[in-house]
């Protein structure tokens, strides 16, 4: 039991440099049973099968540190094969080992004395390139003797990583016993997840905001900016769960890239369209230029570097060059909306100046390196603070820019919600008003029959009608009675400001009626009224007089003449009311004969619209003009309503058999 005891941390590791000055780890003296190879390996580039043989000769190799990569010493740039060798000294009846790799560019096989024990990626001619995660190695079983394992790595280097990446180890392998390497694999996989918790936090409040916006749109669906918004952090939420995702799972490169490309550029799309909802912006050329930029940004540039057409370099300066307009159309626009007054504009001005200062920094970091201007392989971003947890710039100025979104979000929906109860008041307002002013029932006109059909297109519409019969104003003529003053008319607009126009209306013609009943002075005394108060709108308007005789006296104020059995009536024609002060009004006169019909009509019959974009017209007007009034609104309707919608029928009927009554009347 001691013998095994002895064994079990006797495990002694000699990275064989040079025969004369192997490194030898003594885990008996230290009493380590996990030890780091962390010294100096044979190496060389090239590739052939026998530098595997435990029994090769590499004394005339190179040496390399097993700690960094061979572009940081001595070998620059390069890509393609090279193997690495160095021994280990087993002690005898040692436990299960195993060998730990936390890194090795790009690809690369693993032999223990001529055997392979395992390799991460694929080597050519099946290369893949795949993003490399820590692996661990099971080693064959000790024998019951010291002896000496010789160990053997294959490297295969991606060359379209040569330039910025060095080929090799990245940091220090380990070997010892299984349950130690595995552990201090576990070990290392929970210390590197503290390097992306900003990630983590980030993705979920910025997927929180964007669920949360998209609640707010589907209440607010005129509001398109909470859509854009809501998707643009969705996408950058999926940005942040891939790149979190792929650092700890195997995945191929070329894919993963075109995968965070098209995610990046969703992003940036989403953020154009969110920012000239945002700020009022105008699609001039230069907002057209920074869009084409972003998707080519994204999509072109890894495109042609995954054909090997560009270099690394030429794609990140390409990228860089793609970047600008999208950079340049964001600040513009936020400066020029922030120096006009604009509260969100304001709220958001420092977090994006921070952020695109913070991508703009990366960028010229990327260059700089790639140009050769500096040797130390850049940081993506600034690195502000490493504990408890990395946060960088670019977090910073993320997070300020979710506040600010709160806090513009929070006061857009409160003052739009306020915005609802005062229109809701006022549709309300509008709504009674024209229930007052739209009769429910028609009234009586002896010797003529009427029938009307209002149908608004919205919950108040701008269409009005009013029948007034002459006996109300006391024109019968003698002991005739019958005859009605009729206004059709269609006011400019909709809501509380075209009830309140309609409301005007109908009270001043009822005003006027009594004093005189002609149309053309009705039509003056009403553009004098509107002309005061129409505050650039107009009114379409047709007032006729008919007597009990069936005598019509007809005005209008730019509104669509009426049919007379199915003929339209020729008209002088006026302007509508409010336009100017001093418009003329000329009378038409006519005679009804009994049995004639005539159909007034609102412009929303003329210009129902259906969905291949054709109108209802003249023609179908005048065809359907003899029909019932429920007949042509339900014909308009059902072809597309767009506007208002009311018609107005009056026919005059025959004369009625005369009673005993009324003969002995006459003969008195």
């Amino acid at each position: 039991m001691r013998r095994l005891t002895t064994a079990f941390f006797l495990l002694i590791v000699t990275v064989c440099a040079m025969p004369a000055r192997a490194q030898v780890f003594d885990l008996d003296y230290d009493r380590q049973p996990i030890v780091a190879i962390n010294g100096l390996w044979h190496f060389h580039p090239g590739d052939d099968p026998q530098w595997a043989d435990p029994a090769f000769d590499d004394s005339q190799w190179p040496l390399l540190r097993s700690d960094r990569d061979w572009s940081s010493q001595g070998y620059n740039g390069l890509s393609g094969f090279a193997w690495y060798r160095f021994r280990v000294v087993v002690p005898a009846d040692t436990p299960a080992l195993s060998l730990y790799v936390p890194q090795v560019m790009t690809s690369y096989e693993v032999y223990a004395d001529g055997a392979k024990i395992g390799g991460f990626g694929g080597l050519p001619p099946d290369a893949e390139v795949d993003h490399a995660v820590p692996q661990t190695f099971p080693l064959p079983r000790s024998t019951s003797a010291v002896h000496t394992v010789t160990f053997a790595v294959r490297v295969w280097h991606w060359p379209g990583w040569a330039m910025y990446y060095g080929g090799g180890p990245h940091s220090v392998p380990l070997i010892g016993l299984t349950p130690l390497v595995q552990q201090r694999a576990a070990e290392a996989v929970a210390n590197h997840s503290w390097t992306v918790v900003d990630l983590i936090v980030l993705s979920i409040l910025e997927g929180l905001a964007g669920l949360a916006a998209l609640g707010l749109f589907y209440l607010e669906a005129t509001e398109r900016e909470y859509l854009w918004f809501g998707l643009m952090l969705l996408f950058s939420a999926a940005v942040r769960c891939f790149g979190i995702w792929s650092e700890f799972h195997r995945f191929n490169v070329l894919v993963r890239d075109d995968i965070a490309s098209i995610l990046t550029g969703l992003v940036a799309l989403a953020a154009m369209a969110f920012y000239q909802r945002l700020l009022h912006g105008k699609r001039n050329w230069f907002f057209w230029l920074a869009m084409a930029s972003t998707v080519a940004g994204a999509c072109v540039c890894t495109q042609l570097f995954e054909g090997s057409l560009i270099t690394v370099k030429q794609s990140q300066a390409l990228a860089a060059v793609f970047l600008l307009p999208f950079s340049a159309w964001i600040l513009t626009r936020l400066i020029q909306a922030a120096r006009a007054g604009l509260d969100d504009a304001r709220l958001l001005l420092l977090p994006v100046l921070l952020q695109q200062a913070a991508n703009l920094t990366g960028e010229l970091l990327w260059l700089s390196y790639l140009a050769g201007w500096q040797r130390k392989f850049p940081q993506a971003d600034i690195t502000l603070s490493t504990w408890p947890f990395y946060l960088t710039l670019t977090d910073l100025a993320s997070a300020l820019f979710l506040l600010a979104m709160l806090a513009i979000l929070i006061n857009r929906f409160s003052r739009t919600r306020r915005e609802e109860v005062r229109f809701s008041a006022e549709l309300d307002a509008a709504r009674s008003v024209q229930n007052v002013l739209i009769p429910d029932e028609l009234p009586t006109v002896p010797g003529f029959s009427i029938s009307s059909v209002y149908k608004p297109a919205s919950e108040v519409g701008g269409d009005f009608y009013q029948i007034i019969p002459l006996e109300e104003l006391g024109c019968q003529a003698g002991n005739q009675t019958g005859g009605a003053l009729v206004m059709v008319g269609d006011v400019s607009g909709k809501g509380l400001s075209a009830a309140m126009t309609v409301s005007l209306i109908v009270g001043s013609l009822r005003t006027l009626a009594d004093h005189t009943q002609q149309p053309a002075a009705i039509l003056a005394g009403l553009n004098r009224r509107l002309f005061e108060r129409s505050r650039g709108g107009f009114t379409t308007c047709l007032v006729m007089l008919i007597d009990a005789a069936g005598r019509v006296t007809i005005a209008t104020a730019g509104h669509l003449p009426p049919y007379r059995n199915g003929k339209e009536l020729p008209l002088d024609d006026g302007l509508p009311l409010g336009i100017t002060l001093d418009a003329v009004y000329e009378e038409s006169h006519f005679q009804l004969a009994p049995g004639d019909k005539l159909t007034m009509i609102s412009d929303g019959v003329l210009e129902a619209r259906n969905t291949a974009g054709e109108i209802f017209g003249f023609d179908r007007t005048r065809s359907l003009s003899t029909q019932d009034a429920a007949y042509i609104a339900a014909a308009a309707q059902d072809f597309g309503q767009e506007d208002d919608i009311t018609v107005l029928t009056l026919v005059r009927l025959a004369e009625r058999a005369r009673t005993p009554i009324q003969l002995e009347e006459v003969a008195r």
